[in-house]
């Protein structure tokens, strides 16, 4: 995805993560670890970047939403790179 983004162009990622206080309870085929996404854009200029506590649409066996948190990124890439 970044090398396919032109200098001065953007990525805008929100992911599933996986932490010790919000333990991703769903089988998803991967979910990042606390500032692994801002890592992989540390050579971007990071115009947002958080780490919030969202829902997903799905409900557990009591019928609550399931709560995770998820990363969400926009970087511009430099156009050094």
């Amino acid at each position: 995805m970044q090398a396919a983004t032109v200098s001065g162009g953007h990525n805008l990622i929100v992911a599933a993560m996986d932490t010790p206080d919000f333990p991703c309870p769903l089988p998803f085929p991967f979910a990042f670890k606390p500032d692994e996404l801002k890592n992989y854009y540390r050579e971007w200029q990071i115009v947002k970047y958080n780490e919030d506590v969202g829902e997903l649409h799905k409900t557990d066996a009591n019928g609550n939403r399931i709560r995770l948190r998820f990363a969400t990124l926009l970087a511009r890439k430099p156009a050094s790179l």
